[in-house]
């Protein structure tokens, strides 16, 4: 019954996130995706790839119910993927695909690269059915004026399937500006050890993950409690005259995040359990001011990110990922 009634508010709660103004207006939208797509049934973790050959697969319109294009009753798994192009005149703005609701479950993926998703897949079974799906795009992925592919996985457990109905597009949106754009590969490690906190912890051995992005569909599957993120950066030294913030996007579910073994911040609460959860901590933007003693300008610096996941999809999973300024970090905020 926890679980269930946990599942019910999270769902609230992402409805209203998705009115709240964080993402971008129907006006925005700068490619419109509905229309013709390829699909087939069925499930193959290698229709991800970019370079995968979808010419034999039927084409479906999204959209919309596969029950009432040709699969009627049909429950299970499915995938649908798009070729798009993203021109180079959006590369200073924050950029959305946004695909209406999906029955029941999602992982999306872009050049083969996986984005983001909602929901649970089978063993553990999550409807996100009522979610509107918006999904922050790294730029590091995508190939400007080339050929984009993406590619979705669904599941569907009963009842309607597939891109059922809503926006389908590329957006954009306003972002904060980064002096150090952190986003792509991290150390990681599942596991709680304080130790991982420290600068020069050899971490060698961890697991590379792509950050932003949930851990589950990175080879996590069954993960929740506690797991580790490390990465090196180098803050120049042209950044001596600004307060210096670190963005970590949003996290599933708490964080406490540490810089050259010095702790800078932790979310409220942490860590929490399912039983005693903040509804909306998953939801914020992370903001984290690092204190100007603590760094090695033009030197090697180190990020450890403890982060504790009570259930569902847990991580560093949306972006932006870097280091700015305060001034910038004010001008985002004033934007909004």
């Amino acid at each position: 019954m926890r679980n269930t009634i946990y599942h019910w508010i999270i769902i609230i709660a992402a409805n209203n996130l998705a009115w709240s103004g964080i993402f971008a207006a129907e006006n925005e939208r700068k490619i419109d995706l509905r229309g013709s797509w390829h699909f087939i049934t069925g499930d193959n973790m290698e229709f991800a790839r970019k370079d995968w050959n979808d010419s034999d697969w039927e084409e479906i319109r999204v959209p919309g119910k596969w029950e009432d294009q040709g699969h009627r009753d049909y429950d299970g798994y499915a995938w649908y993927r798009k070729n798009i192009t993203i021109p180079g005149s959006l590369k200073d703005d924050g950029i959305v695909l946004r695909l209406g609701k999906i029955d029941d479950v999602d992982m999306v993926y872009l050049n083969g690269m996986y984005l983001q998703g909602l929901g649970g897949f089978p063993p553990k079974y999550n409807s996100a059915f009522n979610w509107d799906r918006q999904y922050l795009i790294p730029h590091d992925l995508i190939d400007f004026d080339r050929n984009n592919v993406i590619a979705i996985r669904v599941y569907d457990e009963w009842g309607d399937g597939g891109l059922v109905s809503g926006p389908v597009g590329v957006y954009v949106q306003k972002i904060i500006r980064l002096d150090v754009d952190l986003a792509g590969t991290w150390a990681f490690m599942p596991g709680d050890d304080p130790e991982y906190s420290e600068p020069d912890y050899n971490d060698a051995r961890w697991n590379k993950i792509r950050v932003p992005g949930h851990w589950e569909p990175q080879s996590y599957p069954e993960l929740n409690g506690f797991a580790w993120y490390r990465k090196t950066v180098t803050v120049p030294a042209s950044m001596k005259q600004d307060k210096i913030i670190l963005v970590l996007g949003r996290i599933d579910d708490y964080d406490e995040v540490f810089f050259n073994g010095i702790r800078i911040a932790r979310s409220n609460g942490f860590p929490r359990t399912e039983t005693t959860l903040v509804i909306d901590s998953w939801q914020r933007e992370r903001f984290y001011y690092i204190p100007d003693h603590m760094i090695q300008w033009n030197g090697r610096n180190t990020i450890a990110v403890r982060v504790y996941d009570a259930m569902y999809s847990g991580g560093i999973y949306e972006g932006p990922i870097g280091i700015t300024s305060q001034r910038a970090l004010l001008q985002y905020k004033g934007d909004q």
